[in-house]
């Protein structure tokens, strides 16, 4: 607003919040219509919507002229109208995160076509046809839906693609971008639910079927490569994985024994583990190992640690204890990577994983006093300079405590979201 131009007084501030709060409704509306139509790839249903869009704009820019920056209440509202003009900007391409925008919504429809109509697709496979299933028969890899498992590896690259662009960190901040890899990820969920169903309902059979040989070994190459082909990256295969697991365990037991069971067990987790680790590794931004001291919240992978909980270390308070550059580490598996070294220690029949060195992300959660992990007494000679270390300092009272996020350690491999807690 200009110094000449008069005040708006309550009663017209009233009317001009009125209006914003419509346009504000309408530019919410268009903003998801845009997003949805970017995403199914329909160019016109998209031009409608900033036109839309545009006029929306254009209604309240005569009430948005009236405002002052310089009186707090119509401030507020003067900043909104801005954010509406950056976020049209972004979108049409007129400015720099504009431009970034409207080359990631190309990348967009290059990396996913070919895929149109995935959200239609239904499933047309059971466990009959798993068991009737050529090894290499990409129906069966595919759950049933082609197009919902190629999808989901766009959508996977399409992400890998934007966020390692050198401008993504320019640029990620901006609410389009934002909003534009957030739409991403929940379609790629959505996919992914679907596979899921499906696969579950395959499981569902096959725990009322009654196994033979062949059957059981179809099982055996659904689990360990068609869900791993198809739901890469889903939170629900480990899950269904270890269902199918389980059965494929009872299977043996009652076919050569428990002992023989569990070691077929062993052999077919480690080698699914040496294969899904570098993937899960992958979807963890992480700190070099040296900023595990650093500070609360920081992402850190571990690696090449031997477990020396009931060793230097008391058992029963912590699941992780070791040395970092000669710093004591303590840590905990988060639900999900305890429940799953749980599940590997019930179907390999173990008492504890292999004592070898581990692989972690884990998650600093602070450095405290720990006085319930003391060192336990050495009574064999250091084989190590690290236990050499271990069996003559101090005992231990500060200790850098963190959560283990993700775990490869053995037969054992699993990863779960980070989830943020609250300082304390």
């Amino acid at each position: 607003m200009s110094p000449s131009t008069p005040e708006v007084t309550p009663r017209e501030l009233a009317k001009i919040r009125s209006e914003f709060a419509k346009v504000r409704d309408r530019v919410q509306a268009v903003q998801r219509d845009f997003d949805r139509a970017a995403r199914t790839n329909k160019p016109a249903v998209r031009d409608s919507a900033l036109k839309d869009w545009q006029r929306a704009l254009d209604g309240v820019e005569p009430y948005a002229k009236q405002l002052s920056a310089d009186v707090p209440e119509e401030a507020t509202l003067l900043d909104e109208y801005n954010r509406w003009l950056q976020l049209y900007a972004d979108a049409t391409g007129t400015g720099n995160a504009g431009e970034f925008y409207m080359q990631i919504t190309r990348q967009w429809s290059e990396l996913t076509a070919g895929t149109e109509g995935w959200d239609q697709e239904t499933a047309v496979i059971d466990f009959a046809d798993v068991t009737g299933a050529e090894e290499d028969d990409a129906g069966a890899k595919a759950l049933g839906m082609p197009k919902t498992v190629a999808f989901v590896n766009a959508v996977d690259r399409y992400i890998t693609v934007v966020t390692a662009r050198e401008d993504y960190a320019r640029y990620k901040g901006s609410e389009n971008v934002r909003m534009d890899l957030a739409q991403a990820e929940k379609v790629r969920a959505e996919a992914q639910a679907k596979l899921a169903k499906v696969a579950d309902g395959v499981l569902n059979e096959a725990d009322i079927a009654k196994l033979d040989t062949r059957s059981r070994d179809r099982l055996e190459r659904f689990v360990e490569q068609d869900l791993s082909a198809a739901l890469a990256g889903s939170d629900a295969k480990a899950g269904l994985q270890t269902r199918g697991r389980s059965m494929l365990y009872e299977y043996d037991k009652a076919a050569i024994g428990e002992q023989a069971a569990a070691e077929k067990s062993m052999v077919r987790l480690t080698m699914a583990a040496e294969r899904d680790w570098p993937r899960i590794l992958a979807q963890y931004t992480t700190m070099p190992t040296a900023s595990v001291g650093s500070g609360r919240g920081q992402v850190v992978k571990i690696s090449g640690v031997p477990n020396r909980v009931g060793k230097e270390f008391e058992s029963g308070t912590y699941d992780f204890a070791g040395y970092l550059d000669g710093a004591p580490v303590v840590g905990t598996y988060a639900p999900d990577v305890k429940k799953h070294v749980e599940q590997v220690l019930q179907l390999t029949n173990l008492g504890a994983l292999p004592d070898v060195n581990y692989e972690m992300v884990a998650v600093v959660r602070g450095i405290a006093q720990v006085p319930a992990v003391r060192r336990a007494g050495a009574t064999t000679a250091p084989a190590t300079a690290d236990d050499a270390t271990a069996a003559t300092s101090p005992a231990v009272t500060d200790c850098v405590v963190v959560d283990i996020v993700a775990l490869r350690a053995g037969p054992a491999c699993v990863g779960t979201k980070i989830v943020a807690t609250e300082k304390k």
